[in-house]
């Protein structure tokens, strides 16, 4: 979290890196929760690929991903490569569903998020949700394939 914050905020100070940080430790905590949500989670491949400075990085990045794997409510799957242009070329965003609230979706960027709650724009993203997890690898051969990355890493 510290690497991508640093290189996406280059003037932030050590106080602000701090705070991008703890809110999302915070946002972890949801799933160490008694009765953690159900999740799902598309990764699009090139995401595991990419290098920093130091690959002790990624390495826990995707040792961090296998292990959230394991867990009975988490469901990781990886788009392959492979798959020619898809509709999540767009960014990333989060469906998320809500007891007594209905669906929305969460779209975040480097300075801001923002939270859709629009029936046309859920259907929107639900439709390449849909069409995504359709291209993704099975849960199994998404742990196998994060695992083969982690043991390449140098």
């Amino acid at each position: 979290m510290r690497a991508i914050s640093e290189l996406s905020n280059p003037e932030a100070t050590t106080e602000v890196i701090d705070q991008i940080i703890n809110t999302r430790k915070n946002r972890q905590k949801l799933i160490d929760r008694a009765h953690p949500p159900t999740i799902t989670v598309l990764l699009d491949e090139v995401v595991l690929l990419r290098r920093f400075e130091d690959p002790k990085v990624m390495q826990a990045q995707i040792d961090h991903l296998i292990n959230l794997s394991y867990r009975p409510r988490i469901k990781i799957q990886i788009v392959p490569i492979a798959t020619e242009g898809h509709a999540g070329l767009g960014g990333s965003f989060t469906l998320m569903e809500v007891p007594d609230s209905g669906t929305f979706v969460y779209i975040e960027s480097q300075e801001t998020g923002v939270s859709l709650k629009q029936p046309e724009a859920v259907a929107s993203y639900d439709r390449i949700f849909a069409e995504l997890r359709s291209s993704a690898l099975p849960a199994p051969a998404s742990r196998a394939r994060m695992e083969e990355i982690r043991g390449s890493i140098t």
